[in-house]
């Protein structure tokens, strides 16, 4: 294999490493022909015994320390800064192959000239199901159908929610940040990722930036690979959760200024109702997740 890859792909480590080993086996064996290699920016600290065999995993693999939880984002464009490849794949650790990924994306790419950004399908691993993960641009109709949960039957069901699935290979507004591929020098151009976002929201930033600039977003049907949605932060879900908000609100904040009022409004008569229902049927996890995002839009949502 050439020692000039096509395909860098970069994961993010924060104590996933057992999520990691499994994803770059999945890789080595769905990409027996495809020239790429790997790159982990690890936000915590790796054992030398699994440094070892991170390293045997792939023979073109790169692992990089930081000292200190640098956020997603950053990580990610230190990552791009360190990649040989000419494209970037980007890869949370809980995603796994299912077929030879890296090869649809690269011919997709090759077909459409214009995709300056592209996703892959995404299944569930344990049903095989397809994921939602197409996001929609900040639209009115999904904080109506958070602020006023009886008006739901009355929305169409792909508006309800952020994110939503498409059957076909498309143009689209926003893709999952979980796997974005993207040619190192448009992400270059684009100035990367906003390093202001810790984590969450810098994919939604990327690719509206991406089409402000003339660029499309894709979604590739073809290429297709499992996610085990909110593995890699299920620990620290409710702290997750209010770092997942902040973002939104520094998305608000750079791209719909005058969005952000209406969106706190949203989620603060949502959100009790919801505190209210967790209550009535004692449902102690949403309990805490609803009393502290209740709790912080109302006094820390400046």
């Amino acid at each position: 294999m050439s020692t000039n890859p096509k395909v860098s792909i970069i994961f993010v480590n924060y104590f996933s490493e057992d999520d990691i080993k499994a994803s770059i086996a999945s890789i080595v064996e769905q990409s027996i022909h495809s020239n790429f290699e790997i790159l982990i920016v690890s936000n915590s600290t790796i054992t030398q015994k699994n440094l070892s065999s991170l390293e045997s995993k792939h023979h073109q693999i790169r692992i990089f320390e930081q000292n200190e939880n640098t956020g997603f984002a950053k990580a990610c464009n230190f990552g791009a800064s360190k990649a040989r490849g000419s494209f970037l794949f980007f890869l949370n650790p809980d995603t796994s192959f299912k077929n030879n990924v890296i090869d649809h994306l690269l011919e997709f790419q090759l077909a459409h000239p214009d995709a300056w950004i592209i996703g892959p399908k995404t299944l569930n691993p344990d049903k095989g199901t397809q994921s939602a993960t197409i996001k929609h641009d900040f639209n009115s109709v999904s904080l109506l159908a958070l602020a006023f949960p009886l008006l739901k039957p009355l929305i169409p069901a792909e508006k309800k929610k952020d994110h939503f699935k498409v059957k076909q290979s498309m143009s689209v507004p926003i893709v999952n940040g979980h796997a974005l591929f993207v040619e190192k020098e448009i992400y270059k151009s684009l100035g990367g990722m906003d390093e202001n976002f810790f984590m969450y929201y810098e994919e939604n930033d990327l690719c509206l930036r991406t089409r402000k600039s003339g660029g499309k977003v894709y979604f590739c049907a073809k290429a297709e690979l499992y996610h085990a949605k909110g593995s890699t932060t299920s620990r620290y879900f409710v702290p997750m959760e209010i770092v997942k908000h902040q973002s939104k609100k520094k998305f608000l904040k750079k791209h719909y200024p005058s969005g952000i009022k209406w969106n706190r409004s949203a989620h603060i008569i949502g959100y009790i109702q919801r505190l209210l229902v967790a209550l009535l049927i004692f449902k102690k996890n949403k309990i805490q997740q609803y009393y502290a995002l209740l709790k912080w839009y109302l006094f820390s949502y400046q």
